[in-house]
């Protein structure tokens, strides 16, 4: 190997016709990662699911208008299937803050030992936010009539529900509920 060799001289240097087809090239790759970034600029930010705004917030009232539903048919369990069914659910309400779905069950059995004292829930002034792609958390207020008419002991309240959704169900992992100062018993 000789010295000529090794020398960096030529580097920059190009032959006067081969000059357009190295422009040719660069100007090619460049266009090809131009025309990938505006494929991919509008995804960035895209949901992974195809589920739109519109569609989980539909999914979420379809969740509490089925456990209204089992409320009003007197099911407890089935009122709870709303409910995300682990030991790190928590429920804060009537004073008290419990943790589990267990725990959140037989407070609402001792509560309510049957249908009779379960009355008739209606749940109104929803409000559904997403704080992601699979979580929200839900406003609203809550009514429980204990007959057809409304009586002075009618109970209500607000409540904010915390909402995930595990193995593509929505579940409430966190319910915050309150109870109107003038209906506390």
């Amino acid at each position: 190997m000789n010295r000529q060799d090794l020398s960096f001289d030529h580097i920059g240097e190009y032959e006067p016709d081969s000059y357009p087809e190295l422009v040719r090239d660069s100007n090619r790759h460049l266009y090809g990662f131009l025309a990938t970034l505006l494929i991919l600029i509008p995804c960035i930010g895209c949901r992974s699911t195809s589920t739109t705004p519109a569609q989980y917030r539909q999914e979420i009232r379809n969740v509490l208008e089925e456990q209204a539903k089992c409320w009003n048919a007197g099911d407890l369990e089935g009122y709870m299937n709303g409910y995300w069914q682990s030991s790190r659910l928590s429920f804060n309400g009537a004073g008290s803050f419990q943790r589990g779905w267990d725990q959140v069950l037989d407070n609402y059995r001792s509560r309510y030992p049957d249908a009779a004292a379960m009355g008739h829930l209606k749940l109104n002034r929803l409000e559904v936010n997403e704080l992601g792609e699979d979580a929200a958390y839900v406003l609203g207020r809550w009514y429980v009539r204990s007959t057809d008419e409304y009586r002075p002991d009618d109970k209500g309240g607000t409540f904010t529900l915390v909402m995930r959704r595990i193995d593509g169900d929505w579940k409430i992992v966190h319910d915050h509920t309150s109870t109107d100062p003038d209906t506390l018993d």
